[in-house]
């Protein structure tokens, strides 16, 4: 059985949805104001840090878009620049809501079908927290400049 919850703009969505955990979210930082750190570990215990002084992430009628601001860490930031994947300032995708900027070819396509999770993708991505992780899968998990491998 899935469970799912009404959204109040005439959609429903299962419990485990990735739009559902960004609602909690936008509640949380509308009113601006907000830090968001991200810390990653390695197995061999490498560690690094993105910190963010200002994080939103808009409501459900501009898909969850996410903008960050303030980097400091040493984890690389991957949500601004001037690159084509990097996700500041992009809508939220799943697998059933593309919002990508990838072009529909056979090797990218629409970029939450391609890495198995939800994430604010460019095209696709410089980063994506949310993807698999393991060593069988390239650039589906954390990606990043300064972290170049999956942990």
């Amino acid at each position: 059985m899935v469970q799912k919850v009404f959204t109040g703009i005439g959609q429903s969505m299962s419990l485990d949805s990735g739009y559902l955990r960004n609602l909690y979210i936008h509640r949380l930082t509308a009113a601006g104001h907000n830090i968001m750190r991200i810390e990653l570990g390695d197995k061999t215990g490498n560690k690094r840090y993105a910190e963010y002084s200002n994080f939103t992430i808009a409501d459900v009628t501009d898909n969850y878009r996410i903008q960050v601001t303030g980097y400091t860490g040493d984890a690389g930031d991957s949500f601004n620049g001037s690159c084509n994947k990097c996700n500041n300032g992009m809508p939220f995708s799943t697998y059933d809501r593309e919002n990508d900027n990838a072009p529909d070819n056979l090797y990218y396509g629409h970029c939450a079908h391609w890495t198995k999770s939800g994430w604010w993708f460019n095209a696709c991505q410089k980063t994506n927290l949310n993807g698999m992780y393991g060593n069988d899968n390239y650039d589906k998990g954390v990606t990043e400049q300064g972290i170049d491998y999956e942990i």
